[in-house]
């Protein structure tokens, strides 16, 4: 072997080695991500025509790769691996997704105020949900689309399972106080909605309550479509004054890709082009997931008949 390095190479059955049987390990170098991913193989039980159609290459590079053949085998194989579990999870994080991630981090450590904007389909909610599960101390709030400031306060304490009766002041009170000792983190999901009231004094009052939530020692995160920043750049400096954190969501074509390679590493060459094109005109990854997953089952053509982002 090249070097010396490798004690061992992977040896697979018989002459079936290249029909895509499954794989056996035998050893390799010591802490190498070409025995990461020898050994991810190995157990998940795939195949080299399997790999191969997955990390989509020829079944002779995977061959070469797993024995220390190729060339950078070891950055290969890091990134291979990296794309089956992600296709084993059948999810992953652009890199956007990966900065919202970290700053919904930051602003729940940091007890700060950001504003998360970009296109429906793009994963803010996904991020936030995901987030949610995995942290303490999260509470995500969805508003009513045209709710008055008092409508916004009963549905936030509803939310809370407080009290709403009294006035406005009251409730507010309450739902401050409830937030500040059970919460660390609110998330504002959707919060555009919050701004499409005609009258300004209105949208003012019900983003200002959140301003008030993180003054109370709360950090708060506001996530919606570009034209909540278009709203919050006209609201008094005393509000966006305590704007910490900004972050505008934008995906990239070869995200898309990714993404289809991951929920449908099956689906033709052709097919591909066609649903990330429609994507990229609305929808993004929720156009996609709906496309893969529906078009597993009734064909990509009839999934591009049905789905209405696809009529675009």
């Amino acid at each position: 072997m090249r070097g010396g390095r490798w004690l061992s190479a992977l040896l697979c059955e018989g002459r079936k080695k290249m029909k895509g049987e499954v794989m056996k390990v035998v050893s390799l170098q010591n802490g190498s991500s070409v025995e990461a991913l020898a050994s991810f193989i190995r157990e998940q039980g795939l195949s080299v025509k399997e790999v191969a159609k997955r990390v989509r290459c020829s079944v002779a590079k995977v061959s070469q790769v797993l024995n220390g053949k190729y060339r950078d085998a070891e950055a290969v194989a890091e990134e291979w691996l990296r794309r089956l579990k992600e296709n084993e999870k059948g999810e992953f994080l652009t890199t956007a997704q990966q900065a919202l991630m970290r700053i919904l981090k930051w602003t729940q450590e940091d007890k700060e105020m950001a504003l998360v904007v970009g296109e429906s389909g793009v994963g803010k909610s996904f991020c936030v949900e995901r987030f949610a599960r995995e942290n303490e101390g999260v509470f995500v709030f969805r508003p009513t689309e045209l709710s008055s400031p008092g409508g916004m306060l009963r549905e936030l304490g509803l939310a809370l399972g407080i009290k709403v009766y009294g006035s406005n002041e009251e409730r507010l009170k309450r739902i401050v106080s409830e937030v500040k000792g059970r919460y660390s983190l609110v998330i504002v999901d959707e919060a555009d909605v919050l701004c499409e009231s005609r009258q300004w004094a209105s949208v003012v009052k019900k983003l200002s309550v959140f301003r008030q939530m993180m003054e109370a020692g709360v950090g708060v995160v506001l996530v919606g479509l570009p034209v909540l920043e278009e709203v919050i750049r006209q609201m008094p400096g005393y509000f966006q004054n305590r704007i910490g954190y900004f972050l505008e969501i934008k995906v990239s074509e070869a995200e898309l890709k990714r993404f289809v390679e991951v929920m449908a590493p099956e689906m033709e060459r052709r097919w591909q082009e066609v649903a990330i094109e429609k994507a990229k005109k609305g929808g993004f990854f929720r156009f996609l997931k709906m496309f893969c997953e529906k078009g597993k089952f009734l064909g990509w053509e009839m999934a591009n008949q049905i789905i209405f982002w696809a009529r675009r």
